[in-house]
């Protein structure tokens, strides 16, 4: 059997023509992992909460910003999260297949010791916060790249600042549409369910 790769910390210059395999522990990885991720698509139905080995997992369409100006390209890739203690989210409909996220940004809100909540931002105002013991997510890609559908890059006109070689544009930075810079005064996540998966990390 052959042996499997040994996830490495996430590093830009490791975005090349191999499918990425990149593995975030603190809050400077977790910045590339979410320009690598943005603009990521996917079905409301491929996000499960698997409570048994304490883990969150999407299954993404990934636009492969790492590819540059070539033909536009995405790709199947699994985001997890591990040690996972509760998700809870706001905007979003877990299990609704017929309901396409398209993921902003994934940003890190430490907590007291190693802990924090892991918050992933959809367009439309839809957020999921995972709770964790400590920082770990991975970004597999899971098969070959393939033509994106639109034949181009996704745009956003609201944030003119353009991208750096190959990424995206830094609007992990920025305040979202519909996010008024005062999470006090909004409602607080209501909590979800997420049924087990059969999704598994590769």
């Amino acid at each position: 059997m052959a042996d499997t790769p040994t996830p490495r910390d996430a590093r830009f210059h490791d975005a090349d023509e191999r499918p990425l395999k990149l593995w975030a522990t603190d809050a400077q990885d977790l910045q590339i992992l979410a320009a690598l991720a943005q603009d990521a698509v996917l079905p409301a139905s491929e996000m499960r909460w698997q409570k048994g080995p304490r883990r969150f997992a999407m299954l993404l369409n990934r636009y492969r910003w790492e590819h540059g100006t070539r033909q536009p390209e995405r790709v199947r890739s699994l985001l997890t999260a591990g040690d996972v203690v509760s998700v809870r989210g706001q905007g979003v409909l877990p299990g609704d297949a017929d309901t396409v996220l398209s993921l902003l940004t994934l940003d890190w809100e430490p907590g007291a010791d190693a802990d924090g909540i892991l918050r992933l931002t959809f367009a439309g105002d839809g957020v999921i916060e995972v709770t964790c013991d400590c920082l770990d997510v991975m970004l597999a890609d899971v098969t070959q790249p393939y033509a994106a559908p639109s034949g181009k890059a996704p745009e956003h006109p609201e944030y003119p600042d353009p991208p750096g070689p190959g990424l995206p544009h830094a609007r992990q930075t920025r305040t979202l549409p519909g996010d008024h810079g005062c999470r006090n005064s909004c409602p607080p996540p209501t909590p979800i369910s997420i049924p087990g998966s059969t999704l598994c990390c590769p």
